[in-house]
């Protein structure tokens, strides 16, 4: 697996090699290409694992108190995950989401 900094390294070794004539053109271009090709191809990293945070810790990022955290989830506003019969939390992503939401909502109005 290369990274974008080492394909750079490789093509900052080879390019002065193919203008002091020590490689061909051909081989240079064929080389980075199949370099290129084998980043493009690379399988991207497993995704993030979601943070979820409390009834409570929701409020305060919103600035609410809990009740509307829970109005918020009636409405449909906010999606709860759910463990259990009594444990609930909310994806932080969803919280963040919300308040770009409301703070466009505030520049429009």
């Amino acid at each position: 697996m290369y990274s974008r900094a080492e394909v750079q390294t490789f093509q900052n070794v080879l390019k002065p090699l193919c203008d002091a004539g020590a490689i061909p053109q051909e081989l240079y271009n064929v080389a980075l290409q199949a370099v290129n090709d084998r980043l493009k191809a690379q399988v991207p990293d497993k995704p993030k694992r979601e943070i979820l945070i409390t009834r409570q810790q929701a409020a305060e990022m919103l600035g609410c108190c809990t009740r509307t955290v829970d109005r918020l989830r009636k409405e449909g506003k906010l999606a709860a995950v759910q463990y259990g019969t009594a444990s609930i939390r909310f994806r932080e992503s969803d919280i963040i989401s919300l308040q770009q939401g409301q703070s466009e909502e505030g520049r429009t109005a």
